[in-house]
């Protein structure tokens, strides 16, 4: 392990870890329903179904299952009773409540006794410490996603830096949520996808990829988006192979299709038997009826005032640093920062196109990822007001290199090399500095008495 993996690595867990213990109890988007699912799991040894009352779980009952089988299994050997017991206090100021202000913690953090025992507390915050090591190794797969994309140049370490440096990546990494998981196997099936698009490749690894593809799906509904990149990109190879005669076409529409029937194996038992509880094979109407009485199923066209006006500010800041239920942001400093590295890349990234007169496929199926992904989001906002910008972190890894190769062409055209390096170095150290503000900041919103009385 080279010396930038290893104190990006270690920066990550620094910086994940004071979240893990600072950020309260419940002070995370329905960590307190992630961990009833895995509760429920650990305790029936089954799933739950959301038609029958005595088999429901609320808020995440509908999500696919893989990360709670994983967790629940923690639990039964963790916890001797197989469920974690936690009992936090309101906060009556918040207007969930019954308070009047938003802006504060939702439950009263420096209340005693909140686990009933020592048990608890161990097994819940082990529970958050998966969460950081699905974001180290996410962060691993990323290293190596960037070495396909600069496979020669001193940059590989920067994506991998943006994405452990990003506060909204470390605070997804500190709580219980399925989040995590999918992230880091949407990251994996993308490796796989772009070292079988961009060499040629052996079966082992159309076989990992429809086997963390599978991983991926059953983890969570919305990686299905991964299927139709996964179609467009295999696609898009297999007619370069056939022109270039560089690799036997059959062989690779067998590993294709090989790599298709793993997918199959791994999530057709889910499919079956969500159409036999549920009556589709997503189970998008008992989702719909679940969330009902949470107030977030809203229907609406694309181009109403919550597209056009209230989704896209919440949605960009929600993908840099919204922690606690969305209610704890960064200075707006923050954001105006992120935003001329945005517009920067940006205008970088046409700049590298231009110079390499636009044949760059790589960049390309990075942005059709992208906008596949985004794409999924906005059609589940139609129905569901959710406009999370942690949602896209299944392609932040490829979101991270374009902003790098965005940054480091306008760097290149900077030709008095001290004013490069220095150039860097300050970004790098501004990056560093936003993770300092936001455990300040979360430490002066959960610990300070008057946020309670």
């Amino acid at each position: 392990m080279n010396i930038h993996k290893i104190w990006i690595i270690g920066y990550f867990i620094l910086f994940s870890a004071l979240f893990i213990f600072l950020t309260p109890v419940y002070e995370a988007p329905d960590e307190f329903h992630h961990l009833d699912y895995v509760n429920y799991v650990a305790q029936n040894l089954s799933l739950p179904n959301q038609l029958i009352s005595e088999k429901t779980v609320s808020g995440e009952g509908h999500q696919f299952p893989l990360y709670y089988i994983l967790a629940a299994l923690i639990v039964r050997i963790a916890d001797h009773d197989h469920m974690i017991k936690i009992n936090p206090e309101p906060n009556k100021k918040h207007v969930w409540n019954g308070g009047q202000f938003h802006f504060v913690p939702r439950f009263k953090n420096l209340s005693k006794n909140i686990f009933h025992d020592r048990n608890d507390l161990f097994s819940f915050y082990l529970l958050r410490i998966l969460s950081l090591v699905f974001g180290v190794i996410n962060l691993l797969y990323i290293f190596k996603l960037s070495k396909l994309f600069f496979p020669d140049s001193k940059w590989q370490w920067f994506p991998p830096f943006f994405v452990a440096s990003l506060p909204q990546f470390i605070f997804n990494s500190s709580y219980i949520s399925n989040d995590g998981l999918s992230n880091l196997l949407a990251t994996i099936s993308l490796y796989y996808l772009f070292k079988i698009q961009k060499s040629k490749t052996d079966t082992l690894d159309f076989v990992l990829m429809g086997v963390f593809l599978g991983l991926g799906v059953l983890t969570k509904k919305s990686l299905l988006f991964l299927l139709p990149v996964s179609a467009v990109m295999l696609t898009y190879t297999g007619l370069r192979l056939r022109r270039t005669k560089s690799y036997k076409t059959e062989k690779f529409v067998k590993n294709v299709f090989l790599a298709t029937v793993i997918f199959a194996i791994l999530t057709g038992w889910l499919f079956i038997k969500n159409y036999k509880m549920y009556g589709d094979i997503l189970g998008n109407q008992m989702e719909k009826i679940s969330m009902a009485s949470f107030g977030i199923v809203e229907e609406k066209p694309l181009f109403s005032s919550y597209f056009l006006r209230d989704f896209p500010p919440r949605f960009y800041d929600s993908f840099l640093a919204t922690f606690g239920w969305m209610n704890l942001y960064l200075p707006k400093s923050v954001y105006i920062f992120y935003s001329l590295i945005l517009v920067s890349s940006i205008l970088g990234i046409i700049i590298f196109l231009k110079e390499e007169h636009f044949k760059n496929c790589e960049v390309y199926f990075s942005a059709i990822a992208i906008l596949f992904c985004l794409g999924g989001i906005v059609y589940y906002n139609l129905t569901y007001s959710q406009p999370q910008g942690r949602l896209l972190f299944p392609v932040l890894g490829l979101i991270s290199i374009l902003i790098v190769l965005g940054i480091t062409t306008i760097l290149s055209k900077i030709n008095i090399p001290p004013f490069r390096y220095a150039a860097m170095v300050i970004m790098i150290f501004l990056f560093m500095l936003i993770d300092v503000v936001s455990v300040r900041s979360i430490y002066n919103f959960y610990y300070n008495l008057a946020q309670y009385s």
